[in-house]
């Protein structure tokens, strides 16, 4: 009785709110404009009727697709080597970020590994 006119009231969420972007921290705006331009090829892939049209759309995605892969590789290596520059080290396992992003030596039993 009482879940059918809560439903009518407030409605159902569809959940998926407060979602993360993990990895999105290294994405800057050539990898954006990359992962829209594939995303653009896969549409009009996708929505192709014409199947020599469709090998061409084919081609033109996959060459989006690697140019979107190359960029993430690019922007993520770039990133990670700034980070380890900030890290001293990328063997460094005793160094832990603290909230307020300095590093920061581990004097407890517990270890930060940085992979």
């Amino acid at each position: 009785m009482w879940e059918g006119s809560a439903k009518e009231v407030l409605g159902i969420s569809r959940g998926g709110g407060a979602r993360r972007k993990s990895g999105a921290w290294w994405w800057n705006e050539e990898v954006k404009e990359k992962v829209k331009e594939k995303q653009r090829a896969y549409a009009d892939l996708c929505n192709c009727t014409l199947e020599e049209e469709k090998e061409v759309k084919e081609a033109r995605y996959k060459a989006a697709k690697t140019l979107a892969k190359e960029a993430i590789t690019m922007a993520k290596n770039n990133a990670f080597e700034r980070l380890y520059k900030k890290l001293d080290t990328k063997e460094d396992e005793n160094r832990c970020l603290t909230s307020e992003g300095q590093g920061k030596e581990n004097k407890g039993s517990r270890k930060c590994k940085m992979r």
